[in-house]
């Protein structure tokens, strides 16, 4: 006998587990950790089932992050963002029947696409370095984690109103859940400490206990205690009951939560953003009339921020690096001198450019085809690349406050930035990197294009597990070798560019 609560998951279950790309995700899944182990038997390294299974468990845990921020907290909101939440409340189903079916149903997927890998995994004890306890240990411990990160989108699924929105805050509560114990803590304990007379304060033991619960229910503190060498702890560790448990906890949430945030349905459009009206006291900070190239404006003012978001760069990649600063002379004891501030904020600078090339390239065409406006840009007079280049363009400007904090770390410590530049462009790396960098920004607008999420995490991903196989010809070849992956790189960059102007052909004829 069916029960009524299950209906709607395990049909979810049922058609999920016969679509195709589930068993192509499998596949590729297989195929890469087969090139992972036949790299690590042949690497020639004393422990290699160890290194193999380092790599692959960091894989699995970068994966699981990024494409999990998008991919679980997107399970309501879509039904928010479609207008067909109201028409599954109007069924006979539950609460707990909608985000079971919604969300359940995909942690099961995630969790059989970690248990795949297990016959192949059990090769590295073949090979030496790893035990079966610490195989066990670790996957446990990435199983809690995909319940407890899925069931945290959950319930930032039920209480935004979009996608992005929900993605956001699921990845703000990660940054605080991994970063608070280890950067955050001690910065905020030392200076909460009183003078040495004084003896501990109840909200610094307080403050300190908590920071200590949370470093130790993080999966990579755990992942990082089960690598070491002689590994013996328990395989139900408190990282993986504490995950378990907030997990229960967020799901409890986002059910009592759910008849209050989705009591109204209404109908979302483009947002604007932070953009102020024309009637608005800030209408200086409007959009304004158009430019003359009418797409660079629409990108600049309602995809990338406008002028508010130009300005808001400045003091937020300031307080960061002034952070990072701070970190660095006080609670790492290093003495921070004008040459090692500029290194810091030239570093902070070519980070903050990388991370906004590719969050701009996932939404270069992302919102005109969700909003169905792609048609109508692509009958607009001229070829295609003036379009293109015109919406690129929009996006960069965005991007000065970056490029201007990076000439104000070189005109800090010019030296550092010419032997860091010399270094690798004697390696090889600089190209290198420059070539990868091109490859994941064209494969991010590509998958944009097919997924209706998380692009951006999918292509780092993949880009991330291919670049070993692109550089291992310049690691073995040297000059002739670094030759080879510079063309494979740019020949895998020329296919993306004739595929993403097929797709765009594509998808504005339908």
């Amino acid at each position: 006998m069916k029960l009524p609560v299950i209906a709607l998951f395990s049909r979810t279950l049922r058609q999920e587990s016969r679509e195709f790309k589930t068993y192509a995700l499998r596949l590729a899944l297989v195929v890469t950790i087969t090139f992972g182990l036949s790299a690590a038997a042949f690497s020639g390294r004393s422990a290699p089932g160890l290194t193999f299974f380092i790599t692959t468990v960091f894989i699995n845990f970068l994966f699981i992050t990024l494409v999990g921020c998008s991919y679980f907290s997107s399970v309501i909101t879509e039904e928010k963002e479609d207008l067909t939440l109201g028409l599954l409340k109007m069924t006979s189903l539950s609460p707990v029947s909608i985000l079971l079916g919604k969300s359940t149903s995909k942690v099961i997927g995630a969790l059989f696409l970690l248990l795949v890998q297990l016959p192949f995994t059990m090769f590295a004890m073949t090979l030496g370095g790893v035990s079966l306890s610490q195989i066990a240990a670790s996957y446990l411990t990435l199983g809690a984690y995909v319940v407890f990160l899925s069931n945290l989108a959950l319930f930032c699924s039920v209480i935004c109103k979009s996608s992005r929105r929900a993605a956001y805050l699921t990845g703000f509560f990660l940054m605080f859940f991994f970063f608070a114990p280890t950067l955050w803590g001690p910065v905020v304990l030392q200076w909460l400490t009183p003078a040495p007379p004084a003896g501990p304060s109840l909200v610094l033991n307080a403050l300190t206990t908590l920071f200590g619960l949370i470093s130790d229910a993080s999966p990579a503190a755990q992942i990082q205690k089960i690598m070491a060498t002689g590994f013996s702890g328990p395989l139900f560790s408190y990282q993986v009951v504490s995950n378990i448990v907030l997990g229960a906890a967020f799901f409890l949430l986002a059910w009592r939560s759910f008849g209050y945030f989705t009591r109204e349905q209404k109908e979302i459009g483009p947002g604007r953003g932070i953009l102020p009206r024309r009637s608005s006291r800030l209408k200086f900070f409007g959009a304004g009339r158009a430019w003359s190239w009418p797409l660079a404006w629409k990108d600049f003012h309602f995809l990338a921020g406008g002028k508010i978001a130009f300005i808001l760069k400045f003091p937020l990649l300031g307080s960061v690096i002034a952070f990072i600063a701070y970190f660095t002379s006080e609670v790492a004891r290093q003495k921070v001198d004008l040459k090692t501030l500029g290194a810091i904020t030239m570093i902070t600078s070519v980070i903050a450019i990388c991370a906004e090339l590719g969050f701009y390239a996932s939404r270069l065409f992302r919102e005109e085809v969700r909003w169905k406006t792609l048609p109508t840009i692509m009958v607009l007079p001229g070829p295609l690349g003036k379009i293109v280049f015109q919406k690129i363009a929009g996006n960069l400007l965005c991007m000065i406050p970056s490029i201007l904090f990076f000439i104000a770390g070189f005109l800090m410590s010019p030296q550092s930035l010419f032997i860091a530049l010399r270094e690798m462009a004697r390696s090889g790396v600089l190209l290198l990197g420059i070539c990868m960098l091109i490859l994941f920004l064209y494969l991010t607008v590509l998958l944009s294009l097919f997924l209706r999420r998380g692009a951006l995490g999918v292509s780092f991903i993949i880009v991330y597990i291919c670049s070993g196989f692109f550089a291992l010809p310049a690691v073995l070849g040297g000059v002739s070798g670094t030759l080879i992956s510079f063309v494979c790189l740019i020949a895998s960059s020329v296919g993306f560019h004739i595929a993403i102007r097929a797709r765009l052909y594509r998808l504005a004829g339908q």
